[in-house]
């Protein structure tokens, strides 16, 4: 079972080739045509015979989706084109819920109606609820609901074998849908409402909660009122100023301390004296001192020269110097304990201020943590309040939509009573045959090639089997325009220059010449029985004898003697009798007087043996005698499949061509035959189709040299015409 539709490029891939279809239609044309005429009848006269039926049509207007009570309960959202189509195809399909049907079938006692009452089995009694479903099904299948176009309206059409009927029930769909709706609407809002002033309360309680919290948090971190003016800053912000200020203060009036003290100590320490050191220790009282001792040093000075050392004077003077000198070194004393006890009490009061900083910024870290949870805790009670006014305010617009709710889904146009039935449709019954013909015709086309699995062509032969396509062998009436003779193995003698001769002559050539050395013995056999291996032995022989060589054939089929009877020949002896050494080939051989090809035949039918005696060396040795002495030496052989005796011999011959029966012989079997040959070793040179019908291999044998038969076929004498 195969579907190919593919043929090999001559770029080297496959493609779909229109040519190949076009064949394929063709081929099978009379049974597409067949199928196509008894489906389309049969639905044709089918849709005809139904009973008649009247359609009445009654619209309406769908309400907008934007002006619905669900838009303000927030089930609906506008979102472009699908999704007004969805909500429109939604409100179409609740006008076929089975509660609107139910509803018009007890409202017109519809359950007793014949059109729509189920029937009953008196033997097995249906319940009172399992009637009426039933009766509703049936119901909803007369009515037809469908949208406008892209319009806000949609029809209500109802199928009645009574027009006044469907005319009424039509109209009572309608007025049922637009009452249903108008319900629905004032439901909806209804249930909005509801569902809202349930959620009122937990939304006013969250929102509630939510600003306790806020409330409670300021308290417990100590951040009210942190503002402390029109700038934003807080208060303990302005502390930090202000430390940070004093800080840098206290540091400044500690430097000075220390350098005070610093510049004494190293004017002590270098030995100043006089104003000198009194402006070091920045004291009067030590200047004056300085300044009184100068003179008493000088006055000593003198004296000592001019007075001995024990002289009261000098001991006077001497006594007054040492104690301008002990004044000024208890004042330099006082002056350098004073200084630092000023640098000490800076410093602490250095430390104090840095102390008192860090607390402060220390506070305001704290109180920024804690300002970003209370700005969290502030949204959460703004986002809970916006949301209970929102709440609120739907609550208040869905409670007066649900007061003046009044639905705008109104009947645009009652349906009337139809004067012409709806059903049967002429033309479209008419339309639907033809479709369904042809759709079943070209089914049956697929399923027969599908199922065909025969060979046709050459491209078939090269592309299924992978093997080399020899020759194509017609028949004689369909290659021969008026022949004196149906019988193949005379027709090629009395139409020697005919297409049928031709065939011949290309098999002979296509098997020579994929031998570089040649091939003088040739095998012919096919896989099965009856696909032309005798005719084709005796016709490829005759031509080749009427070319000028010599030929002789052998009838290798020991069950058929198929040669023998074809030639109707009453021989004595045969290829027996030659292996066995009884007669030799000149004494066996039969010598047809019209074409001079010696045959070999099997006059006479002999009991099977265990061993053939075309195994024994004999027959090898009359293969060699034979190729020295004739220029062709054929063998007609059986069929592959069922004798096992033909592999043998295929192993002893210079080509093997397989015939396969055009349009017959299956490809599983040629392809089995082509796999045994293999297996034994045998040299295969192809495949050739034989009876082949050029007139029908012209109309649909596309991929074959035959399809263009009709533009090569002046060249043979007394070709057919292809019409």
């Amino acid at each position: 079972m195969s579907l190919d539709f593919t043929t090999e490029q001559d770029s080297g891939g496959q493609g779909t080739d229109p040519m190949v279809i076009i064949s394929m239609i063709r081929r099978y044309l009379w049974l597409g045509a067949l199928v196509f005429v008894v489906v389309a009848a049969s639905v044709t006269g089918f849709m005809m015979t139904r009973p008649k039926a009247y359609t009445a049509t009654a619209t309406v207007v769908l309400s907008s989706p934007d002006r619905t009570a669900l838009q303000g309960a927030g089930s609906y959202k506008p979102g472009g084109d699908n999704d007004f189509t969805a909500y429109m195809d939604s409100k179409l399909e609740d006008a076929k819920a089975p509660q609107l049907a139910g509803q018009i079938l007890d409202q017109f006692g519809l359950i007793s109606d014949p059109e729509f009452a189920p029937k009953q089995n008196a033997s097995l009694p249906l319940p009172a609820d399992a009637l009426r479903q039933i009766a509703i099904i049936k119901l909803e299948k007369h009515l037809k609901v469908a949208r406008v176009g892209q319009s806000y309206m949609g029809t209500f059409a109802f199928t009645s074998r009574d027009p006044s009927k469907a005319a009424k029930l039509a109209n009572a769909f309608a007025n049922a849908f637009v009452l249903k709706e108008q319900q629905n609407k004032i439901d909806a809002a209804h249930q909005a409402n509801g569902l809202l002033e349930g959620q009122l309360g937990p939304l006013r309680e969250a929102a509630e909660k939510s600003a306790a919290a806020v409330a409670q948090y300021k308290v417990a971190h100590n951040i009210i009122n942190l503002s402390n003016g029109p700038d934003g800053r807080t208060v303990f912000e302005d502390q930090v100023n202000n430390l940070d200020q004093q800080l840098a203060n206290t540091r400044l009036e500690q430097t000075e301390a220390e350098s005070h003290l610093a510049a004494a100590q190293a004017a002590i320490k270098s030995g100043a004296s006089g104003e000198a050191l009194g402006e070091a220790l920045n004291s009067q009282v030590i200047t004056n001192l300085r300044a009184q001792q100068g003179p008493l040093s000088a006055k000593l000075a003198d004296e000592q020269e001019r007075l001995g050392p024990k002289n009261p004077e000098i001991i006077q003077t001497q006594r007054q110097l040492n104690d301008i000198n002990a004044q000024i070194n208890a004042e330099v004393g006082r002056i350098m304990t004073n200084l630092q006890t000023q640098v000490n009490v800076a410093r602490q009061r250095t430390a104090e201020v840095a102390k008192n900083l860090a607390e402060a910024q220390a506070n305001i870290s704290a109180n920024n943590i804690a300002g970003v949870q209370l700005e969290q805790l502030q949204r959460d009670a703004d986002t809970s309040r916006e949301l209970y006014l929102a709440q609120l305010t739907k609550a208040k617009d869905t409670n007066q939509d649900q007061t003046t709710a009044v639905s705008d889904t109104a009947i645009s146009q009652l349906a009337t009573t139809p004067i012409s039935p709806s059903q049967p449709n002429t033309p479209l019954a008419i339309v639907v045959g033809l479709i369904a013909g042809l759709a079943c015709g070209a089914l049956s086309i697929l399923v027969r090639q599908m199922f065909d699995g025969t060979l046709r062509t050459q491209e078939e032969v090269e592309r299924v089997l992978g093997v080399q396509y020899l020759a194509g062998i017609p028949t004689v009436r369909s290659s021969i325009k008026k022949p004196e003779t149906d019988d193949p193995i005379l027709a090629v003698l009395k139409h020697p220059l005919s297409g049928f001769a031709e065939a011949f002559r290309s098999l002979a050539a296509a098997v020579t010449l994929a031998r570089p050395d040649g091939a003088n013995v040739i095998a012919i056999t096919s896989s099965l029985p009856n696909e032309g291996k005798t005719t084709t032995s005796i016709c490829l022989a005759e031509v080749l004898a009427l070319g000028g060589s010599r030929v002789i054939a052998l009838d290798c089929d020991l069950r058929r003697r198929s040669v023998n009877a074809s030639l109707r020949a009453n021989a004595q002896y045969g290829l027996l009798d030659v292996i066995r050494g009884v007669k030799t080939v000149e004494e066996a051989a039969h010598i047809d007087p019209k074409s001079g090809v010696h045959f070999l035949l099997l006059p006479r039918a002999e009991a099977a043996n265990a061993q053939s005696p075309l195994d024994l060396p004999a027959f090898d040795e009359l293969l060699a005698q034979l190729k020295k002495t004739y220029d062709y030496v054929i063998l007609d052989t059986p069929p592959l499949l069922p004798i096992v005796d033909t592999r043998k011999l295929a192993k002893k011959v210079d080509a093997v061509i397989l015939l396969c029966r055009w349009q017959f012989t299956p490809k599983r079997a040629t392809q089995h035959a082509l796999r045994l040959l293999q297996d034994a070793g045998a040299p295969a040179s192809g495949v050739a189709l034989t009876r082949i019908d050029l007139k029908a291999q012209q109309r649909y044998g596309y991929g074959d040299s035959s399809y263009y038969y009709q533009g090569y076929a002046d060249y043979y004498l007394d070709a057919p015409s292809a019409k």
